[in-house]
């Protein structure tokens, strides 16, 4: 799931989640993708794992090295503070040594 601002392109985005998950090879119906339009982009993910019974949820964070994505960080850091499920934080971008 990808969470966008309001009017932001999430059709399309939604092409590009189909397009990574096709490798997996999984049956059409285990795969759910869902962009949703949201200004808060915690809540939304909050309320669509309260509303669906989520057992996990998976983060990308942005990396030390990625400043303009810094306001993903308190995104990550709300959601793994108050998420009823599990949550993991994967970072992004970079390479782990």
């Amino acid at each position: 799931m990808t969470v966008f601002p309001p009017r932001d392109a999430h059709i399309e985005h939604l092409v590009r989640l189909r397009h990574w998950v096709d490798p997996l090879r999984m049956p059409v119906q285990r795969i759910s993708l869902h962009a949703i339009e949201s200004d808060d982009a915690a809540e939304a993910l909050l309320e669509f794992a309260r509303r669906n019974h989520v057992d996990l949820i998976v983060l990308g964070a942005p990396g030390p090295t990625q400043p303009d994505r810094t306001w993903w960080r308190s995104v990550a850091s709300t959601v793994t503070a108050n998420a009823a499920c599990s949550v993991h934080v994967v970072r992004v971008g970079g390479r782990m040594r």
